[in-house]
């Protein structure tokens, strides 16, 4: 047997060469797995790495986000303050003024008349008839709205112009959110008597509860480019309700809005009109001619501040929601309101009231503002009944002290 196949008793004899191609073969195996275990720990420290700056880029958008937070939270709290500071600064005064205008008055009354005449200046100085004198009368007297009456041109008769004093007067729905804009920044100050003796000037702002507008689907155009024919025929049918709306095929809905949000959260009326009129323009466009009867609105108002502030008077929480028609009958211009300029108002009366702590030992209520509510919150109730309104605040009040409290046997069975 040759040395190749058996040497030194070896049966299986590896050349030098064989042996060295398998020494390379295990060396680039061991190599491989070498680069493979570098490349497996830099993939994982690039990984890790990653994560990491993930992590830090997290950490500096939630530290960013505080500061923008904190600043906006910053900056909305010194707004709040400076409204806070206007506020107290105009009732102030508008104390100074009403002290002033009533000790002028009160020097120039003869001594004989001085009870009388401080009386009549009180009313006068509230802004108010002198016929009204209990608390409920000045509120609801306070919070009606008053906007700048506008004229239709109605078609001749027989070729005859209609006389100026049965000329039809409307309003524009712009101008009611206009009367409410300074009540929405400044608060609208009712004068009420507490305990039957201390009088205080208390300050509500108004927000919107719910609104609702109606048209004739048969005449629904662009507001305000109505021909004369279509207007008058509106308004004939607004003044009937009866037959103008016996059928819900008779009226399209229009627009509608219900607040849900907590009354510290809720924007002023006038501000949130301007909101919702970026999405329904026609909110400000329509005319109270446009609209069918059942069109109205419930505005809700909450205390803010009162004058004086003694800390001898306790808090005020009594709030209250009013509700208003929107649409207009046909009225003459006997019926005007004209104001110390000259301008022509027309007032939207309040036909339904719902009050939250109306009534409380500071503020008690007499008999007649007792009934005066009472009705009031009747003709309320009626209204949501008859037109089926689903009414967040309305059933908040109504399960949480829609009555006066000297009367809880009839606020239970509502």
């Amino acid at each position: 047997m040759s040395d190749s196949r058996n040497r030194g008793n070896e049966r299986f004899y590896s050349p030098p060469a064989v042996r060295r191609h398998q020494r390379n073969l295990t060396m680039q195996r061991e190599q491989r797995e070498q680069r493979e275990r570098e490349l497996m720990i830099m993939r994982q420290q690039q990984q890790q790495q990653y994560l990491q700056q993930q992590q830090q880029y997290l950490h500096q958008q939630q530290q960013q986000q505080l500061q923008q937070t904190t600043m906006m939270r910053m900056q909305f709290d010194e707004e709040q303050r400076q409204k806070r500071l206007i506020h107290q600064q105009r009732a102030q005064l508008r104390e100074q003024q009403v002290a002033a205008r009533r000790e002028t008055q009160v020097q120039s009354a003869p001594a004989e008349a001085d009870d009388s005449r401080s009386e009549v200046a009180e009313s006068t100085l509230s802004g108010n008839s002198s016929t009204i004198q209990t608390n409920i009368d000045r509120l609801v007297e306070t919070v009606t709205p008053r906007v700048p009456a506008r004229y239709l041109p109605q078609p001749r008769r027989n070729g005859q112009e209609v006389p100026e004093a049965n000329m039809v007067r409307v309003y524009y729905l712009n101008d009611l959110w206009e009367s409410f804009r300074e009540w929405s920044a400044y608060g609208a100050g009712v004068e009420l008597t507490l305990s039957r003796k201390d009088k205080v000037t208390q300050y509500y702002v108004p927000s919107l509860s719910i609104i609702q507008l109606y048209v004739d689907p048969a005449n629904a155009r662009k507001p305000g480019i109505d021909s004369i024919s279509q207007r008058m025929s509106r308004i004939s049918m607004a003044s009937s309700p009866s037959t103008g709306e016996s059928s819900q095929s008779s009226r399209k809905l229009i627009f509608e809005y219900q607040e849900h949000e907590l009354p510290h959260q809720r924007q002023p009326l006038f501000d949130k009109i301007s909101a919702l009129a970026t999405g329904f323009a026609d909110l400000k466009k329509y005319r109270s001619c446009d609209l069918l009867p059942s069109s109205w609105m419930s505005v809700a108002w909450y205390p803010i501040y009162r004058i004086p502030t003694g800390p001898s008077l306790k808090n005020l929480e009594a709030s209250f929601l009013t509700f208003h028609h929107l649409s207009t009958p046909p009225t003459s211009v006997k019926s005007i309101i004209v104001g110390a300029s000259g301008s022509s108002k027309m007032a939207l009366p309040v036909f339904g009231l719902a009050s939250y702590k109306l009534s409380s030992p500071i503020l008690p209520l007499q008999d007649s503002e007792q009934r005066l509510a009472e009705s009031l919150f009747e003709s309320a109730r009626d209204w949501i009944e008859r037109h089926h309104v689903y009414h967040p605040d309305f059933n908040f009040f109504l399960r949480n002290g829609r009555c006066p409290e000297s009367n809880p046997g009839q606020s239970k069975k509502a």
